[in-house]
């Protein structure tokens, strides 16, 4: 019998290719069982689907990782605002300070700082 040698790399490389392969077919598998469930379960639809348990238990979780990462979303965008809120205040105490001649680098710091905190909201607004 002959046995061929493979590198631990390339074994490594198969594996992940593997792997790889198996969440595609995975994933594939509960897009489409999501799919037909949703089209069953529309009005008027005289599709009937049934769906393998282990598929709606992905299909579920699938659901419930959408939702958890929507909530922290939002809960990252909340707190972004309400910095962006405290510091826009805190820019208008400063700019306040200052007489029409005069503005300090720490409120073009500041202002820059706002500039990058509003995209970063409207960045994860557009997502």
């Amino acid at each position: 019998m002959r046995y061929l040698k493979i590198s631990s790399a390339r074994s490594l490389k198969i594996i992940c290719i593997g792997c790889v392969l198996f969440v595609v077919c995975v994933s594939s598998h509960m897009m489409a069982n999501a799919e037909l469930a949703r089209v069953s379960s529309l009005p008027g639809s005289s599709l009937q689907v049934k769906i393998h348990p282990a598929s709606q238990a992905l299909a579920m979780m699938e659901q419930n990782r959408q939702r958890m990462l929507a909530d922290d979303r939002q809960k990252k965008m909340l707190e972004n605002t309400t910095r962006l809120l405290e510091l826009a205040q805190q820019l208008k105490v400063a700019v306040d300070k200052t007489d029409k001649n005069t503005l300090s680098l720490d409120v073009i710091r500041q202002a820059d700082q706002i500039e990058k905190l509003a995209k970063q909201v409207k960045d994860q607004m557009r997502e």
